[in-house]
């Protein structure tokens, strides 16, 4: 197995590990879809839902998508740190 990586070209491994991490990053979706939520945590989601669109009926379209991206910039640059980050990306990932 290890030979089959030593003499792929290095097109070869790049496109292997995009398509490895793809398939992990499915996986971790899915398992996050079929995780099953108590009824504690399903009515604090319906909380937050209901807030988030009160919030958005109040915002601009400039201001529901600077509010957006101040959200996720911490969490891409979180995603970044070496070793850590991507273990990080795929908890967000799978809580998301």
């Amino acid at each position: 197995m290890l030979d089959f990586w030593r003499e792929s070209t290095t097109r070869r491994k790049r496109v292997l590990s995009i398509f490895a991490f793809l398939l992990l990053s499915i996986a971790v979706a899915i398992a996050g879809v079929l995780a099953p939520l108590s009824s504690e945590e399903s009515q604090s989601l319906s909380k937050q839902l209901e807030q988030m669109q009160k919030d958005i009926r109040n915002m601009t379209i400039l201001g529901s998508t600077g509010t957006i991206f101040a959200n996720n910039f911490p969490i891409c640059l979180v995603m970044f740190v070496p070793i850590a980050g991507p273990f990080f990306g795929f908890y967000v990932l799978h809580t998301t």
